[in-house]
């Protein structure tokens, strides 16, 4: 839950007894923590609305298994350079850098 709030992650639920966190949807350019391809040459440009849904289990005493699930998609873009505008909902996918962000996190706070 620090790693998150360190992220700027709003949290929409936590299930202590399964070990699921819930975010709520955050903001996010595309191309940044989304990718939400391309039109032909042209990339996507615009933002992107992101929630994260974060598994938490105990292996053994010094192991912890976190698993983190996405949900991307965007609805006001650009097809490549230009101003983003409201279009009809468009899948996007993790660039995996969020993910690896929150892990150093996670690591950074065990130190401590």
């Amino acid at each position: 839950v620090r790693a998150l709030a360190q992220e700027n992650v709003q949290i929409g639920a936590i299930a202590r007894d399964s070990g699921v966190i819930g975010s709520e949807a955050v903001p996010t350019t595309i191309g940044l923590y989304a990718d939400c391809g391309r039109f032909g040459s042209s990339q996507v440009e615009g933002d992107a609305q992101v929630a994260y849904t974060i598994f938490v289990q105990a292996v053994s005493e010094t192991w912890t298994s976190v698993q983190v699930n996405t949900r991307m998609r965007s609805e006001n873009y650009a097809r490549g350079s230009g101003k983003a505008r409201p279009r009809p909902p468009l899948a996007c996918a993790s660039t995996g850098r969020w993910e690896a962000n929150l892990l150093d996190t996670v690591r950074a706070l065990l130190r401590q």
